[in-house]
């Protein structure tokens, strides 16, 4: 579940996935008797709106872009990279 959330792509995205996944609970202890279907819907909604979870390759990198000032963004740099099979 961590990388779902969080996406599988990058270090940071399982990790990401399992502070958010420790937060809640303590966010949604108000909730109780509905805390398993917000978490359905929070599944259900990040794959479908956001299938590669929250941090992907391309979010790292157009973040690094904003931050140093380029306006690169992945893909648009030029190289050639393997794609998975």
């Amino acid at each position: 579940m961590f990388a779902v959330l969080g996406g599988s792509d990058v270090v940071w995205g399982p990790i990401l996935g399992a502070v958010l996944l420790t937060v809640l609970p303590e966010v949604l202890r108000f909730a109780t008797e509905y805390r398993e279907m917000i978490y359905g819907a929070i599944l259900v909604l990040m794959m479908a709106f956001r299938p590669q979870g929250l941090i992907s390759e391309s979010t790292l990198a157009l973040w690094r872009a904003k931050l140093t000032g380029q306006p690169k963004i992945a893909g648009q740099d030029g190289v050639t990279r393997r794609t998975r099979p």
